[in-house]
């Protein structure tokens, strides 16, 4: 269908759809679109489009869940303009921090800047931090990205490099929610970026004051960009920083016309998201003397002899033990008599912990290579007791692999969320 709007009146349109400028010009995210050129809105996004002509005539095409709105005046709130006009005349490396709840347009805000430094002439990274509304990579990691042409949507930006946290939300890895953004943060300078945008999870209340104070401690941003729907609903997050040299607090409007995503919503994004990250996997078997093995007791003491186990009565072939500093692990295929396992205590001097191929089964897996950049994702499918081997669904390829990292969560091969577990639970 063919849509005409004219100066003053946005345009909001909304996944799934595609567009296509036939007259004039419009704004989206700081970016000018001219005639022949072509938007994609994905699925739960929507983008602002507003007409610097004094008529625009776009073609679209929906697709299931597409809509489209006419709204009065600009969606582009001022006050991003503003603030991207004060960091764009700054000299020197940026580090712009954007905090804001849930669905407050944090995402929308950090697409505009980015744009906008972009056309500064600045090389622009983007590290989004939102590990359970992710837009750059996939859930449960933090990521980097570099802008290197206008974007509509952040999951346009290609995946540099990313950071495995494990969890969808940090709730309970506050460290690894922090050394993640540190981490690629001095990546993306490394790579001689001019301004890195940090954006972050909606989390803004209770425990997630301090992730968000202490991560602002460590990161110690030029800009700290407070994104609130009424003014001053955030003064809880600027006035620990208000009298520090050095950060720049910016209170900033949400834009108009936000939709609010339900919990199945968002379960669906990640869901896609995983999928995408699985699809056309295979599985691997993975020694683990092969490899760095993380946030799991696997790999990290000595395996007991077959010849010992053999001594106590159990049979080497159902039964893989492990002896740590604090750690007793055992992994069986049978079901262990509670004597066995006393006997076990005493012998080892550690508290036995057993793992089933039921607790192993499905656990979300990040896999990085010999230089500790981010491969994919795998699913922990076995244990091989006679070769001491993961076997792990993915679509890495083996002598890549260099490093397995544990996480919190289960996930199937078509990207459905099927359980959580606790952080170290094998």
């Amino acid at each position: 269908m063919r849509i005409l709007s004219s100066k003053g009146e946005s345009i909001l349109i909304g996944g799934e759809a595609k567009a296509r400028i036939i007259e004039g010009k419009g704004e989206i995210f700081g970016y000018i679109y001219e005639k022949g050129q072509e938007i994609t809105v994905e699925e739960d996004k929507s983008i602002p489009l507003t007409p610097v002509s004094e008529s625009l005539e776009i073609e679209v095409e929906f697709g299931e869940g597409g809509y489209l709105s006419f709204i009065r005046g600009d969606l582009i709130p001022e006050s991003w303009r503003k603030l991207g006009e004060e960091i764009c005349g700054k000299e020197g490396k940026m580090k712009v921090m954007v905090l804001g709840g849930v669905d407050s347009g944090k995402t929308g805000l950090v697409t505009f800047l980015a744009n906008f430094l972009l056309q500064c002439n600045k090389k622009v990274a983007v590290i989004d931090a939102d590990t359970g509304q992710s837009s750059i990579g996939p859930p449960t990691l933090i990521s980097l990205g570099f802008v290197n042409e206008p974007i509509t949507q952040l999951s346009q930006v290609e995946l540099f490099d990313a950071f495995f946290v494990g969890s969808t939300s940090p709730s309970g890895v506050f460290e690894r929610s922090i050394v993640g953004v540190l981490n690629l943060l001095s990546k993306a300078f490394s790579m001689e970026a001019d301004a890195v945008i940090i954006d972050t999870t909606g989390w803004v209340t209770d425990r997630g004051r301090e992730l968000k104070l202490v991560k602002i401690l460590a990161v110690k941003p030029d800009y700290l960009v407070l994104v609130e729907k009424e003014f001053g609903e955030l003064i809880h997050m600027a006035k620990p920083f208000l009298f520090t040299d050095g950060i720049h607090v910016k209170n900033i409007d949400s834009p108009p016309m936000l939709r609010a995503r339900s919990r199945e919503t968002r379960r669906d994004i990640r869901k896609r998201f995983f999928a995408k990250y699985l699809e056309k996997g295979e599985l691997v078997e993975v020694p683990i003397n092969t490899v760095n093995i993380r946030y799991s007791y696997f790999g990290s003491g000595k395996p007991v002899p077959q010849s010992e186990i053999t001594e106590m009565g159990l049979n080497p072939q159902n039964i893989y033990i492990e002896v740590g500093l604090d750690q007793l692990i055992i992994y069986s295929s049978d079901s262990i008599d509670p004597s066995i396992l006393e006997s076990l205590k005493e012998i080892y001097g550690a508290e036995p912990k057993v793992i089933s191929k039921e607790e192993i089964e499905n656990t979300l897996v990040c896999l990085k290579d010999k230089n500790e950049k981010f491969l994919g994702l795998g699913i922990i499918k076995d244990f091989k007791i006679e070769n001491r081997s993961f076997l792990i669904y993915t679509r890495c390829k083996i002598d890549d692999i260099k490093s397995i990292e544990v996480g919190h969560i289960k996930v199937n091969e078509e990207g459905e969320e099927v359980g959580w577990v606790q952080p170290w639970h094998i």
